[in-house]
């Protein structure tokens, strides 16, 4: 299994996905093979890019809020994408849709309201790295739509090793 022959198995998912948002980034998810205490110690961090992404996009809405709406994840008993309420896939979303809408809320007056959507290709409960490859994600998302960041730069970012960033 990898993202090639997820999106050839599933092109209505994805095509979805990609029409419902105006804009959408993703990253590949990353394994680290050596624990991230060991890094704090000098030791040697060992980290795999797995074949798998993590997909975000945003849509404009009449909302007049910024919040994390829905999520697509891989359910592997079904063999299928299940669609659910971001809130209830993960409730840390309710603190973070409070930070966004407080810190980005001058957007609201440009865009009117901005759902987040959010498509992974891992199962429900298989982290890797989840939490640092959403708030890289999110951070590129808001700086597109503070227009800090336009698509000559995110192709030059796609060029870097996440190193030299």
């Amino acid at each position: 299994m990898n993202s090639k022959n997820l999106k050839k198995t599933y092109f209505h998912i994805y095509e979805r996905f990609f029409i419902d948002n105006n804009v959408v980034v993703s990253t590949p998810f990353v394994m680290n093979r050596s624990g991230d205490i060991l890094n704090n110690y000098c030791g040697i961090g060992l980290k795999q890019q797995l074949p798998l992404r993590l997909y975000m996009g945003y849509s404009k809405t009449n909302s007049w809020t910024i919040s994390i709406n829905k999520m697509y994840h891989l359910d592997f008993h079904e063999y299928n994408f299940i669609e659910t309420n971001a809130l209830e896939y993960a409730p840390y979303f309710n603190d973070l849709n409070k930070f966004l809408q407080k810190k980005y809320e001058k957007l609201c007056e440009k865009y009117w309201g901005i759902e987040i959507n959010i498509l992974s290709e891992l199962p429900r409960w298989v982290w890797l790295w989840f939490g640092s490859i959403l708030a890289l994600l999110l951070s590129v998302l808001m700086n597109r739509l503070e227009e800090n960041i336009d698509i000559s730069c995110l192709e030059s970012l796609i060029q870097k090793n996440i190193n030299e960033q």
